[in-house]
């Protein structure tokens, strides 16, 4: 009687095994955004709100060119800011020593429509 007993239980997690690997591969996932992580010399920010931004994700890559939008964001430390005043602080971050290589930037981009959501430079002020 105890084989049985173990046999059952042994039964019950092998479909309550299955049940849940069925619930789990039943599930989509969906990409809204994809994002590049970047050394801060290696952009070339918008020189408008409907610009390009450019940038290399490697030294040998070609140059990639993304489309912004009035609705892209820009941050810096501070958080949120108009696209001159972010390309104001850029520009001072870029004159400190070291920062073009050690200071990484962040570019989300919609996966359906190619274009940047939000710049992100990640530095304390």
């Amino acid at each position: 009687m105890g084989l049985r007993i173990k046999d059952q239980l042994a039964q019950a997690i092998a479909i309550g095994s299955l049940l849940l690997a069925g619930a789990v591969s039943a599930q989509t996932l969906e990409i809204k955004e994809t994002a590049h992580e970047l050394a801060l010399g290696d952009i070339t920010l918008p020189g408008s709100t409907a610009g390009t931004l450019v940038f290399r994700s490697c030294a040998e890559c070609d140059p990639v060119a993304l489309p912004v939008n009035a609705s892209t964001a820009y941050i810096g430390a501070q958080g949120a800011m108009a696209l001159a005043d972010f390309t104001a602080w850029v520009g001072d971050l870029r004159r400190t020593p070291g920062a073009n290589d050690s200071t990484f930037v962040t570019v989300f981009r919609d996966a359906q429509s190619g274009k940047v959501t939000r710049i992100q430079v990640h530095a304390e002020d």
